[in-house]
Order: structure tokens, then sequence, then C-alpha cells
């Protein structure tokens, strides 16, 4: 547990300093490049170019050390503390701290499993903007893209690997949690409040650029 703290701090850390929201490789630039100029997310208008391992990689650090950590993991802390849930953790200085390495803990064990399915179910998974279009269909586009996503040859498929990321991480992390916690329906329950988390992610990726360039005018 105290390792899970102490990569908390380091993740909330290194994403304040993180400037570009996005999780996915500019396509066909390097490595080396894209992991040093940290790009945004990818628009549907630009060329579909195959995802490279490195591009796996570059996603999977930019998710677990930058704002959507945040996102998927402060939020369920203070709401949790909140509902004093688990009950067994209190709502004192050390449970909020169990709460937090817990929700963190999941969500990189989480993370690992959607980077490997991804890869075996041959998933792209990189998220795609849709910047031109009307409001409405751009959200149903990222809300859409949770569950349905492109495959390295550019045809869609479904998610599955995002599917095994909310609910596997959930199921693994029943291990750390109280007893009365490792049941097949509240891994259901939790597992499907991880998926609207995804949800908030995608609407973040596609929309924060827009208002990003708002603020700087």
């Amino acid at each position: 547990m105290k390792a899970f703290l102490i990569l908390c701090g380091f993740a909330v850390g290194l994403a304040r300093a993180q400037q570009a929201p996005g999780d996915s490789a500019a396509v066909g630039e390097p490595a080396a490049v894209a992991a040093a100029s940290a790009p945004q997310a990818t628009d549907q208008s630009t060329p579909f170019v195959p995802p490279t391992w490195a591009d796996r990689r570059h996603v999977f650090f930019r998710r677990v050390f930058g704002p959507q950590a945040i996102l998927e993991t402060v939020p369920g802390t203070a709401f949790d503390t909140a509902r004093n849930f688990p009950y067994q953790w209190g709502r004192t200085g050390k449970g909020v701290a169990k709460r937090l390495g817990s929700q963190y803990g999941q969500f990189v064990v989480g993370e690992g499993i959607e980077m490997g399915v991804s890869a075996l179910h041959k998933e792209d998974p990189r998220y795609f903007r849709m910047p031109d279009a009307s409001f409405g269909r751009r959200l149903g586009h990222a809300i859409v893209s949770t569950v349905i996503t492109r495959g390295v040859d550019g045809n869609r498929t479904i998610a599955l690997s995002r599917l095994a990321n909310v609910y596997g991480a959930w199921a693994i992390a029943t291990t750390w949690n109280p007893p009365d916690q490792r049941d097949a329906l509240r891994i259901f329950k939790y597992g499907s409040l991880g998926l609207s988390l995804k949800v908030a992610g995608n609407v973040f990726r596609e929309f924060w650029p827009d208002v990003k360039q708002r603020l700087h005018r």
C-alpha cells in the first residue's frame, strides 16, 4: 500500500506538469519525438497509420501519469470518503490514503490490462477526435468510442480491452479490499461505474483542446 501511495503522489505531480491532455501519439511520428512532444489525441481527418508498440507504450504512460489518472482517482476517492466506503477504512487520514492508493492501483492495473488485451485483440488504443463535427455528434462519438474502437486495420471493432480493463481491474482490486466486496455483483456494479469514467475521459479528450484554445485566446 505504501508503494501505491508513493506512486500516486508521483503521478499527481507529473499530471500537473502536463500541458496536453491527449493520450495518443501523432500518426507517423517516431516514438522518441512523440514522447517528447506529448501530442494531443489524433483527429479523424488525419490519415490512418496502424499503431506501433511504441504508440501503445506512449498511450499507457500518458494515461497513468497524466490528467486521466487524476480524473479517475481523485473524484472517486472523495466520493468514497464522503459515503465512508468501505466503512472498514473509516474517514481518517489513513482511510483517505488507503482509498487513494486503492483507486490509483486499480487504475494502473486496469490500464495494464487494457494495453495487453488491445494488442492481442488488435485494437488501436488511440482516441480519434471529430473537431469539425457538430457538438451532438462529437458527444455521441466520445460516448460510443468507449465501447467501440478502431482495429489496427482501421475498421471499427468492439473495445474488448476497455471492458477487460474496468471489470478486470475491479476484480483484482477486491484482493486488497475488505472481504465483503468480493462478489460478482459488486464487480459488475463498480466495473460499470468505471466504464462511465472512461466515457468522461473520452469527452475530456474530445473537447478539452477546444476549451484550451479558447482560454489561450
